[in-house]
């Protein structure tokens, strides 16, 4: 059956991911993927119009998110089947700021309550047509606010997104700087159906192609081929943070060993199975390995898109970030956060005798292992297997299996790819 989607047992609160992937976007010599988008539109019969999506954005004092809900409803084929859950994070501002977004005047909610859309989350000059248009976006846009210095980092926004879901085919979660693809959810529908058929379970996900300013989002050169998330490196504190690159368009969605924060989509079954942690306080670096962990662990593999489905400003430099606003006992609650990490990861203190860096007494001792049979790993594969399959020695802290530099010397195919995904499901 299907897990539900259950509410924390403390009283607390959200946010959103500010990014910061290691992104090689440089590559000149990729194919333009318009060709693939017009070989797609001949198969437009396979796209069920009658596919629902979810788009899950937490947003934390972010300026460009309304452009991203105008982009997510401009850019669908079929914008009325769409529906998105924004969990908001300003502060109050009775000013209209650029690009005509206004922040009215809230008196001061709790910590978290169901609200409207309005100016904060879609632009006011596309919201004066809704009343003579028997379709407005704002119609299928849910929200929920909270102040900053209430939250307690991304995966509190993930959850409480997450939370708002109702039922749509699709579930996809993104970051609130994106834009996207014309048809993107045609697109995403036809990547999932390119899945090799020996993944019974499926996700995409990687780090988005990078934009900085309208004019490269114009003149297509975002448009070259996917990054993919092939290859990481430990931190200095023990945790595995990924790395990507970009690759030439493949005939086939590609198996990879990792997921990002920044875009994952697939059927909504996925959310069910594996729910986002709201456990993680202000935790960055780690969120997205031990969610890839889970999912793997619970039987999904995961997928780099063929083509850019929407593309991510990773230049938001002087942009607010969750750690910027440090709420009541940040440091503390952050290192039981990153224990939660270490402890579901089994991680290991570098070099022997092997011995993990959070044992069961003291995760017991100190609630970091609370719910775990919800928020913890799957039992379809084990961890141990992960590390086998991403090529990773959790001892020494070695990443030796380079998935890039195999596939771009043509050691690796396709099918060998999927295939040794899963050789190691026992």
């Amino acid at each position: 059956g299907q897990k539900r989607l259950s509410r924390p047992s403390s009283d607390e609160t959200l946010h959103e991911n500010a990014g910061g992937a290691n992104v090689d976007n440089n590559d000149d010599t990729l194919p333009d993927v318009r060709t693939l988008q017009l070989d797609w539109e001949a198969e437009r019969s396979v796209f069920d119009d009658d596919a629902s999506f979810y788009v899950s954005i937490a947003q934390f004092k972010d300026i460009l998110c309304p452009m991203t809900i105008q982009e997510i409803y401009m850019k669908a084929r079929n914008p009325r089947r769409v529906f998105a859950g924004i969990v908001d994070q300003r502060e109050v501002n009775p000013n209209v700021t650029e690009n005509g977004i206004g922040y009215p005047n809230y008196k001061a909610p709790p910590i978290v309550f169901h609200t409207h859309c309005d100016g904060t989350c879609f632009p006011w000059y596309m919201m004066k047509s809704c009343g003579t248009s028997d379709f407005c976006p704002t119609d299928n846009i849910r929200v929920r606010h909270s102040w900053p210095k209430d939250g307690k980092g991304p995966t509190w926004g993930r959850y409480y997104a997450m939370l708002m879901y109702q039922g749509e085919s699709y579930f996809m979660m993104i970051d609130s700087h994106s834009r996207f693809s014309p048809h993107w959810d045609m697109h995403c529908v036809l990547n999932l159906q390119l899945v090799p058929k020996t993944s019974k379970k499926a996700v995409l996900s990687h780090y988005p192609g990078a934009y900085q300013s309208p004019e490269q989002l114009l003149n297509h050169r975002f448009e070259r081929g996917a990054m993919m998330m092939c290859h990481a490196h430990y931190t200095k504190n023990g945790i595995i943070r990924m790395n990507s690159r970009a690759f030439g368009m493949l005939g086939s969605p590609h198996l990879q060993p990792f997921s990002a924060g920044g875009f994952v989509v697939g059927d909504a079954k996925f959310v069910h199975e594996v729910p986002f942690d709201p456990y993680l306080f202000y935790v960055f670096d780690g969120e997205e390995i031990l969610y890839s962990v889970r999912l793997w662990t619970h039987g999904f593999d995961m997928f780099t898109p063929m083509n850019n489905i929407l593309f991510h400003n990773y230049g938001r430099h002087k942009a607010p970030r969750f750690w910027s606003i440090k709420g009541l006992n940040y440091v503390s609650q952050q290192q039981l956060g990153q224990a939660r990490v270490k402890y579901f990861m089994q991680s290991m203190k570098k070099g022997t005798p092997p011995t993990r860096m959070v044992s069961d007494e003291w995760a017991k001792k100190h609630k970091v292992d609370r719910e775990e049979k919800i928020y913890g790993l799957g039992k379809e594969r084990s961890l141990e297997a992960y590390y086998k399959f991403a090529g990773v020695d959790p001892l020494y802290w070695n990443i030796s299996f380079d998935f890039c530099r195999n596939l771009s010397l043509g050691r690796i195919t396709p099918d060998k790819y999927h295939r040794r995904g899963h050789e190691v499901k026992k």
